[in-house]
């Protein structure tokens, strides 16, 4: 069996033409996977014992060049097996999401923090050269430098072209979103839907934003929860708010079996 992760290919060309930012100097593209825990049942999660594997297979794209960016995605779409639980057992495909930065990495800010950090563990080595027992420590940090690496690709951002803002609601409370909506039109915010699993994620052209539209988000959230309280809709809270990871499902791929889309668009 293998993984199949791709919904739709075009889906993933209309991400790649019309939201996809360019890149500057300097800039690269950053993919993960990422398997949720939370689109298990209780049984599912007892027998994988998926664990916290937040962030794995964590990858760049160096140039916008649509055969590059489709060929990292297809081989996220590797054989079962090729992705395991802490118990050895394959990873279920349905807990398997393709998460893309909005916004592109900058690898001179990566690197620079990369070198600080592995600096220090240098100066850790040195300092404890008599001490076995920290030598190890710290030579295990030294051998994660890959990881290491990957986590300062990951944080260090770019250009920044979008916002994301979360609508974590039911899909049929999509009034909040529209109302929302209406709110970025009125003020000419340029802006692109995208369906998940869970909700909704709207990403903002951060050149296009002239006012204080969090104070919007967040008396939106506010509102939302009053209808769903005077409602008794049993539901959990309902979040609205800022993406600060900037991280999104990948439109044209599955989240936990949901076929991630874009849309709409202004």
């Amino acid at each position: 069996m293998t993984y199949n992760l791709i919904h739709d290919e075009k889906e993933l060309k209309h991400f790649f033409d019309e939201v996809m930012p360019p890149l500057t100097s300097n800039e690269v593209y950053f993919f993960s996977l990422s398997a949720r825990n939370k689109y298990l049942s209780l049984e599912e999660r007892e027998h994988f014992g998926l664990g916290r594997t937040e962030m794995f297979e964590r990858t760049i794209v160096r140039e916008k060049d649509w055969n590059k960016f489709l060929k990292k995605i297809v081989r996220y779409q590797t054989v079962e097996g090729g992705y395991l639980t802490k118990k050895n057992l394959p990873i279920p495909e349905k807990s398997i999401v393709v998460y893309f930065n909005i916004n592109p990495t900058n690898v001179l800010k990566a690197y620079n923090e990369f070198l600080g950090t592995m600096n220090e563990y240098f100066m850790e080595l040195g300092l404890n050269a008599s001490k076995s027992g920290d030598i190890d420590n710290v030579s295990k940090r030294i051998n994660k430098m890959d990881v290491l690496l990957m986590n300062c690709l990951q944080r260090n951002r770019g250009t920044k072209h979008y916002i994301d803002v979360d609508f974590d609601i039911p899909k049929n409370q999509d009034w909040i979103l529209n109302k929302f909506l209406n709110n970025l039109k009125e003020n000419n915010v340029t802006y692109y839907v995208i369906d998940t699993k869970s909700g909704f994620h709207v990403l903002l052209k951060r050149d296009t934003i002239k006012y204080n539209f969090t104070e919007v988000v967040k008396n939106l959230e506010q509102e939302a929860n009053t209808f769903r309280l005077g409602k008794m809709i049993s539901e959990q809270h309902w979040e609205i708010a800022v993406n600060k990871n900037g991280m999104i499902p990948l439109p044209g791929t599955y989240q936990g079996g949901h076929p991630v889309r874009i849309i709409k668009g202004v």
